[in-house]
């Protein structure tokens, strides 16, 4: 695994020497990243056997046995503190962060487990969580939600009061505090709000008869005020505030916004006639939002449209506060494209980063060689406007993927991932 971080503006690559990189030795994947604006970072790790990253040291029960972990580092780059989330069996699959320090991470578990030091039993198959870890790292509270059958938590967000929220795929009948959320049909998706102290304030869903759910990645982004924006794929036809929505075909895009009370907004939808992934969602100070993934055919958002030449092409989308399409763009190649990290700052500045393994890759009309037969690691920014500032490519013989990115109050940019061997420009 690796993070790096990039001067804001750079055009150069990774190598430059204003890049910090930490690379872990050992097995071990970098996940999703949150990074608050001083420049402190949080990411998620999963490891066999041991972690080491400076004075951080983590084990896991034997060599075999994957865990699941926070990394917090400083602006420089340097380890403060790791903390494993789940003892037994788990994972983790969103992270974010406050100013205060404290940090909140959501995934799925099976059976009895410990998740921030708090003892969680499933009601059956996997259910999912929502936890607190405070500013030194100690888990401070961890909730359940869910029902008989498969329920994880894709996306969590806090706001600036220290409410969080969550956003989840579910099956069945799925219980969050006191509400009871009943699936239309196979998953549907669902959100929830926690005040500081973990207490369930609301949850509300949405979804049809098919396979409506919020993806396995970062799919929740919470603004200052409190309105939350849910990402994934709908794949059935259903109404939300007396509008129906319906797909292109295959499973489509969403996007949608709940208000601090619990009352949808709007939902947006975009795809092809084929099936679409969502792996990220990311939201800045005016309310416009921003979803990454993957198309499998020529689409369109709205207006707007993106045309597609491969196996699976990457796309970032923005929607408007209103939740109307404002742009799309790609990048394409003949095999492989996916967006996989997003972030945005307040001033609607967009970094996506993913994988690709096209002999050639055009990420919105700049060209990049890949770099061996594995797969390279890419990153790119747009402004508020979709006009792209820049790309980058990274990777060796072996398969490389950006994973994780955030921005932070001085507009340095932090990118995570994994590397399979070694790296180059």
């Amino acid at each position: 695994m690796g993070w790096m971080t990039l001067s804001p503006g750079t055009s150069l690559a990774w190598s430059d020497s204003t890049t910090k990189v930490n690379i872990q030795p050992t097995m071990s994947n970098g996940g999703p990243i949150s990074v608050t604006s001083n420049g402190d970072t949080y990411q998620l790790v999963s490891f066999k056997g041991s972690f080491s990253s400076g004075a951080v040291t983590l084990t896991a029960p034997s060599a075999t046995t994957t865990r699941y972990a926070v990394l917090k580092t400083d602006a420089s780059g340097d380890p403060v503190w790791g903390t494993i989330i789940v003892e037994g069996t788990g994972d983790a699959l969103g992270i974010a962060a406050d100013e205060s320090g404290n940090a909140y991470v959501s995934g799925q578990f099976s059976g009895t487990a410990a998740v921030a030091g708090t003892s969680l039993t499933s009601a059956g198959g996997n259910d999912g969580y929502v936890a607190k870890f405070g500013p030194n790292g100690a888990g401070l509270w961890a909730r359940r939600l869910g029902g008989t059958v498969n329920d994880w938590v894709h996306g969590v967000g806090v706001d600036g009061s220290g409410n969080v929220y969550g956003s989840a795929g579910f099956q069945g009948t799925s219980v969050w505090g006191s509400t009871s959320l009943v699936s239309a049909g196979s998953n549907d998706l669902g959100v929830g709000k926690l005040d500081g102290s973990g207490n369930w304030q609301w949850a509300q869903s949405f979804g049809g008869v098919g396979d409506d759910n919020g993806g396995w990645r970062q799919g929740l982004a919470v603004d200052a005020a409190g309105n939350a924006y849910v990402s994934g794929q709908i794949a059935s036809s259903f109404t939300v505030n007396g509008t129906s929505y319906n797909t292109l075909g295959g499973r489509d895009a969403v996007v949608a916004k709940i208000n601090t009370s619990g009352t949808w907004q709007w939902l947006a939808t975009g795809g092809s006639t084929s099936s679409e992934n969502v792996y990220g969602v990311a939201v800045d100070a005016s309310g416009n939002a921003y979803i990454g993934g993957v198309i499998r055919g020529a689409s369109t958002f709205g207006p707007v449209s993106a045309s597609f030449t491969g196996v699976t092409d990457a796309f970032v989308a923005k929607v408007n506060s209103a939740g109307t399409w404002q742009w799309v763009r790609t990048a394409s190649g003949t095999g492989n494209e996916g967006v996989y990290a997003l972030t945005a700052s307040a001033t609607g500045d967009v970094v996506a980063g993913g994988s690709f393994d096209s002999a050639t890759t055009s990420i919105d009309g700049e060209s990049h060689v890949l770099n061996g037969s594995g797969g390279d690691a890419w990153v790119a920014k747009w402004n508020t406007s979709g006009v792209k500032q820049w790309s980058l490519r990274a990777g060796g013989e072996l398969a490389d993927t950006s994973y994780g990115a955030g921005i932070d109050g001085n507009g340095t940019i932090y990118v995570s991932g994994n590397v399979a061997g070694p790296a180059s420009n």
